[in-house]
């Protein structure tokens, strides 16, 4: 049976994060580490500021579900600012206010945001850049950094290690091969070989 992820095109990840920087410097830092590290909701939410170091470029994602906890780095992106996370992630904390939770990303009240309250902000962001319904809900970021990944021939155990998936066959979905990609791969090795 083949299972049909639903991802974000490049494209549309950037009409999402442009969004997400014109509602505020939070919304921004937590779509683009959503995406860029495949995080679920309650990840994004329950970021800790001390699984975050910018000025070593660090972040620490502490999956839940049974997943593997990872230490990734946070990238810069000198052709594209909305994707710089070090940029984004500095905008924020320079501008997030200290309530003594702990917190990467706390609420207009205080504390740890809810996670339904970051699917509802990333559904209002998804509906104003006109992206398809299905493209509404924020689980949509996991599958993008996969596709992105397997796309760019990352190996299922690269895809497995940065989304922090305990089981490879959990990667192996995003590393699907059409005969047409078979045939210009065949291609590509058959002119370097000879």
């Amino acid at each position: 049976m083949s299972v049909k992820l639903v991802a974000l095109e490049k494209e549309e990840v950037l009409r999402l994060l442009e969004a997400a920087k014109r509602h505020g410097p939070r919304a921004h830092a937590m779509v683009l580490l959503a995406i860029r590290h495949g995080l679920r909701v309650s990840e994004v939410t329950g970021l800790r500021v001390e699984h975050v170091n910018v000025k070593e470029g660090w972040i620490r994602v502490e999956r839940l579900k049974g997943s593997l906890t990872t230490v990734q780095t946070l990238e810069r992106h000198p052709g594209q600012p909305l994707l710089d996370e070090v940029r984004v992630l500095s905008r924020w904390l320079r501008e997030r206010r200290e309530d003594g939770s702990g917190v990467l990303f706390v609420s207009s009240h205080g504390g740890q945001m809810n996670p339904s309250t970051f699917a509802r902000l990333w559904r209002r962001l998804a509906e104003a850049t006109s992206l398809p319904p299905v493209k509404w809900h924020p689980h949509v970021a996991k599958h993008t950094t996969g596709t992105l990944l397997a796309r760019s021939g990352a190996s299922a155990f690269l895809i497995r290690q940065h989304l922090g998936h305990r089981s490879i066959s959990s990667s192996q979905v995003y590393c699907t091969v059409t005969d047409r990609d078979a045939s210009a791969a065949a291609r590509a090795a058959f002119i370097r070989a000879f």
